[in-house]
């Protein structure tokens, strides 16, 4: 960055009110040098605004991938979701009418109950067969 500097410093450095000390006709050579030198510095700069520019719309691109990833897997996961009706007030309405359920039954099904899947298990399960899940808890 400091070379940029000195080169800019370069061709500027005869202002109006001095004059050029080279005698020779070889300062046109100087001025043409030094241009050049702006010039590739100027297409450098181009070139690192386009990477960049690049970058960013591979970054972009990148992140519109991924979110389009994540939508998907929210919509699979969607349509696999625990049906809504196996709310754990009518798991624990359900688990009330189950005769001779002790104390210590009832609490496991209770801590159960908070696990959706097993939720859904026990209320689409047979009336016969959720006592002996119970006493297997």
């Amino acid at each position: 960055m400091n070379n940029n500097r000195n080169i800019a410093a370069g061709v500027f450095h005869y202002s109006s009110s001095q004059e050029s000390t080279q005698i020779d006709g070889d300062s046109s050579d100087d001025n043409t040098d030094s241009l050049n030198t702006l010039e590739d510095s100027s297409n450098e700069k181009e070139y690192s605004k386009n990477a960049l520019v690049n970058a960013l719309v591979a970054w972009t691109r990148a992140s519109e991938a991924k979110l389009a990833f994540l939508l998907a897997e929210k919509e699979r996961f969607k349509s696999r979701s625990i049906n809504a009706s196996s709310s754990i007030t009518e798991c624990v309405t359900t688990l009330d009418k189950i005769e001779d359920v002790t104390d210590d039954i009832y609490m496991k099904a209770c801590e159960k109950i908070m696990d959706p899947h097993w939720r859904e298990v026990f209320l689409a399960m047979p009336t016969h067969r959720r006592k002996g899940c119970l006493v297997r808890l």
